[in-house]
């Protein structure tokens, strides 16, 4: 036995139930009221019910809720907007039958003026295409356009679907399409860099990634960003995306554990990689001074004068030192 509260007396909702008229062009509503009938009266549980009749519990509770607040008519079909049907609910049951028995013994399925055809002379009612196009929709029978064999897809295939393009495309905007994985390269800028230049440091790069991915779009456009000097926001739409070469140029300029960023460890080994293909040291054993006087007079605790350049200032010495270079003030 199952119960639950209601707002309204059940029992007085059960004998109303003698009174009420069935519509024959509503099935919907007599099998609700079934339904709701047996949690009422607590045969079934929500839950079976639904399972029973094959839609979800929560349909059945809120049949249950407009019941039991509006009355047994609040399960009654919404009206259908538009004008009304012309055909009977047994003249749509013939429809059907014959709409199904065509298609089993020709095997072929009617088209939306086939069955406006057939209605128009078995009942002498005119209709349309589009009335009957709705009509197959209500009646769940499937529709074909005429001249399309069943089931055929009306997609191009790959081989046409190129030739199905309209308008002209240029090949310049074919060039600054954004490729898909592994699919055509694209444009090439002045500042790109050649595969076999970036092989050299590839390793270095994708040292600051876990991921198995080829980052040598993503180290073009930085390179377009720092020789072009546009915005981040204004990167061609063929490179990766620009919050991610921000990303990587965040990663590669940052300083590692050792203090020293992924781009100057690239600048390092192709100094060293340049020198040694000459024959020489990778690193320098040559140290050159210079001296420079810098124009101070208000900030420096110690300055001094210039008698060549003939003012106050500050002197600084400038060593070039192996591969360092180091500034003493």
């Amino acid at each position: 036995m199952f119960t639950r509260q209601y707002k309204s007396d059940p029992e007085a909702r059960l004998e109303e139930l003698r009174n009420i008229s069935f519509d024959p062009d509503d099935p919907k509503f007599k099998q609700r009221v079934e339904l709701v009938s047996m949690v009422v009266r607590g045969e079934k549980s929500p839950a079976q019910v639904a399972e029973e009749a094959g839609c979800s519990k929560r349909s059945v509770q809120g049949w249950v809720s407009a019941m039991d607040e509006n009355g047994w008519d609040a399960l009654r079909s919404a009206p259908v907007l538009g004008r009304p049907n012309r055909l009977s609910a047994e003249q749509m049951e013939e429809v059907k039958q014959a709409v199904l028995n065509a298609k089993e013994k020709d095997g072929k399925e009617w088209t939306a003026q086939t069955l406006a055809t057939y209605i128009s002379e078995t009942y002498k009612i005119e209709y349309g295409a589009s009335a009957a196009t709705k009509l197959m929709a209500r009646l769940g029978l499937a529709r074909r356009k005429p001249g399309r064999p069943p089931g055929r897809s009306k997609r191009p295939t790959p081989s046409t679907k190129g030739s199905a393009q309209k308008g002209p495309t240029s090949g310049d905007t074919l060039a600054r399409r954004k490729p898909p994985s592994g699919g055509s390269p694209r444009k090439q800028y002045k500042s790109d860099v050649t595969r076999e230049q970036y092989e050299l440091i590839r390793p270095l790069l994708e040292s600051v990634t876990v991921h198995e991915i080829d980052l040598y779009d993503t180290f073009c456009a930085v390179l377009y960003i720092l020789v072009t000097g546009a915005q981040w926001e204004n990167l061609p739409g063929d490179f990766p995306n620009h919050k991610t070469v921000y990303h990587y140029f965040h990663l590669w300029t940052s300083p590692g554990e050792d203090g020293i960023s992924v781009f100057a460890k690239c600048l390092v080994f192709l100094r060293n990689l340049f020198r040694n293909n000459m024959g020489r040291k990778s690193k320098l054993t040559l140290g050159i001074v210079d001296a420079k006087s810098i124009k101070n007079v208000d900030t420096a605790k110690e300055k001094g004068y210039d008698a060549g350049k003939k003012y106050l200032g500050l002197n600084c010495i400038s060593l070039w030192i192996r591969s360092d270079y180091h500034t003493l003030c």
